[in-house]
């Protein structure tokens, strides 16, 4: 097993451990997303030259560490970040990742957008977040 293929392991042992979660693997990605609503899709890719990919729903990073990349994952499977998701209509067309800054309050972190937005349609926001529980918490 190579390193990636370990790492990989890795991750589907911590997805494990939690409940109510969707999981896939495929050969160089992975994905994730509690049974929730209002929860969003978490993928993970080796997109090969040790560079990485992680995206929440439309929203996407790139890493040139895979450490850092899969730290980035984790984040947004436990609640760490969320998503503020900006939709024309029923259209989504930008996802702002947003953490929390010390007095609590969510801030924008960076946004991911798509160039052609039916701007004729009304604008509003829906919030997402993954907040998974582990197994272990479960117990009495």
């Amino acid at each position: 097993m190579d390193d990636a293929e370990e790492q990989f392991e890795e991750v589907r042992q911590r997805a494990a451990k939690y409940k109510d979660i969707e999981f896939y693997d495929e050969p160089g990605q992975f994905g994730a997303r509690p049974k929730a609503q209002n929860s969003f899709w978490g993928h993970f890719w080796d997109t090969g030259g040790g560079t990485y990919q992680v995206s929440y729903d439309g929203w996407h990073e790139h890493f040139d560490d895979r450490e850092r990349a899969l730290n980035c994952f984790a984040y947004g499977l436990v609640g760490e970040v969320r998503l503020k998701v900006t939709l024309r209509g029923s259209f989504e067309c930008a996802w702002t990742l947003q953490v929390q800054d010390e007095s609590g309050a969510w801030v924008d972190e960076s946004t991911t957008g798509l160039i052609f937005v039916p701007l004729w349609r009304k604008q509003r926001y829906e919030i997402r977040q993954n907040c998974l529980t582990p197994l272990n918490d479960l117990e009495p």
